[in-house]
């Protein structure tokens, strides 16, 4: 894969179409959402170049936050999708000429306008018109806004709040269970726990605990394999995935661990097996499957059995020589498409004491009669700190490097097999 350069895309969190695996989309460190596609006969995926008449791009004044598809789009049918940015409502675009259809603002405390960090649109067909924004923090008491996309503005149809808690929402997911109540998982930044809130009476119903750090990714189980679990993952100091009952919500069914070391958000989904991933002696009769990403390269599969909880340390790492990934998006029973890289800081390593040379120094007394004795004080001069940035994509890049690279497109995207032959971790 070619390393990083100035001016290139990063594709960071990726987010399949309900309707196809070819069709994808994904937040990045560039003030526009790229659209992928994948190809299955080849088993590639690449950045569309943007086209003002075919593939025309989303433009946004910072990079998106978080992303959600319609989940009812049938090809052309609805295809349109919202997005979370800085300093702006939750909005909502259409695909095929990347122009606005709808705006949900929202106000804090303050009287300020304020963004959402997190969007979930509903997928139950009886809340079909409900999309949700998570917000939160020290001047909005509101952390979940649910906005009625028929009814635009910045009236929500419902909001919840938690009163012990002023983080920031960071992640959501709709739960829906046959002959049960519809209900909205709910993770912070800075709480390890997960809210579920009940949608018909608009107020909490369980608090999932287990994890220790804050939440990042939440995901529900799978229709007709486990309705009633729900699945949440951490970040790094705390990087389990754990998985909740919520007929029992006191304490996790398992906890799965992983490798990370950075503060990305480390992407995981749930898959059914197909024969070709279980191909081994010791996963016969595995039918269910959770494929995560990790710093230490690849992707991790654990897989067990219907009735039985996966057993730790008996996970399957594949395709760790792509690098360190983190967004996470399934294409196929046992294909999916990762974005890749990671960024390192030097942290200096002057210490405090030798900072002090940078303040203002008296000259020293006059000791022979050549000195004046009143010349001005001494300032040390302070060089600017060389650029972080580990990569050739430092000041001191050629020009003919900068100009090739200004302009490219994301290639941190990798394609990964379920079915290649694992790495046992």
């Amino acid at each position: 894969m070619p390393p990083f350069r100035k001016g290139q895309a990063h594709v960071r969190r990726l987010y399949s179409a309900p309707d196809t695996s070819s069709e994808l989309i994904a937040t990045c460190d560039k003030t526009y959402v790229p659209f992928l596609a994948y190809t299955a006969s080849t088993n590639s995926a690449v950045v569309v170049e943007e086209d003002g008449t075919t593939t025309p791009r989303v433009q946004l004044p910072f990079p998106a936050i978080d992303l959600a598809w319609c989940p009812f789009k049938k090809g052309t049918e609805n295809a349109a999708y919202a997005t979370a940015c800085h300093s702006q409502p939750i909005q909502i675009w259409d695909l095929e000429d990347a122009e606005l259809r709808a705006s949900y603002a929202a106000t804090n405390d303050s009287g300020c306008h304020t963004h959402a960090h997190a969007l979930c649109w509903f997928k139950a067909p009886t809340h079909q018109h409900w999309i949700a924004g998570g917000y939160g923090g020290y001047e909005d008491a509101t952390q979940v806004r649910v906005f009625d996309i028929m009814a635009e503005g910045s009236q929500p149809i419902w909001t919840y709040g938690d009163r012990r808690s002023k983080g920031m929402v960071s992640a959501m997911q709709d739960c829906r269970w046959q002959g049960t109540a519809p209900l909205l998982a709910v993770g912070n930044y800075n709480a390890p726990s997960v809210h579920l809130i009940d949608c018909r009476k608009r107020c909490p119903a369980a608090q999932l605990h287990g994890l220790k750090r804050g939440v990042r990714v939440i995901r529900s189980g799978m229709e007709g394999v486990d309705p009633y679990c729900v699945y949440a993952g951490g970040s790094q100091g705390d990087s389990r995935i754990a998985c909740w009952d919520v007929r029992k919500p006191c304490v996790p069914l398992f906890t799965l661990c992983r490798p990370i070391h950075t503060q990305q958000v480390f992407e995981f989904d749930l898959l059914s097996l197909s024969p070709a991933a279980v191909s081994a002696a010791s996963a016969a009769g595995c039918s269910r499957g959770l494929v995560s990403t990790c710093s230490t390269g690849g992707v991790l599969l654990y897989r067990w059995r219907a009735g039985e909880v996966p057993v730790e340390g008996a996970e399957v790492a594949i395709g760790a020589s792509v690098g360190p990934t983190s967004g996470l998006a399934i294409v196929g029973p046992d294909t999916v498409v990762v974005s890749t890289g990671t960024r390192k800081y030097d942290i200096c390593s002057v210490a405090p004491k030798a900072r002090h040379g940078n303040l203002a120094q008296r000259s020293p007394c006059r000791d022979n009669e050549h000195d004046e004795g009143n010349s001005p004080p001494r300032v040390l001069g302070h060089r600017r700190q060389r650029s972080p940035m580990q990569d050739d994509s430092d000041e001191e890049s050629s020009t003919a490097e900068r100009e090739l690279f200004s302009g490219s497109e994301a290639t941190n995207i990798a394609v990964l097999s379920l079915a290649q032959p694992p790495t046992w971790s």
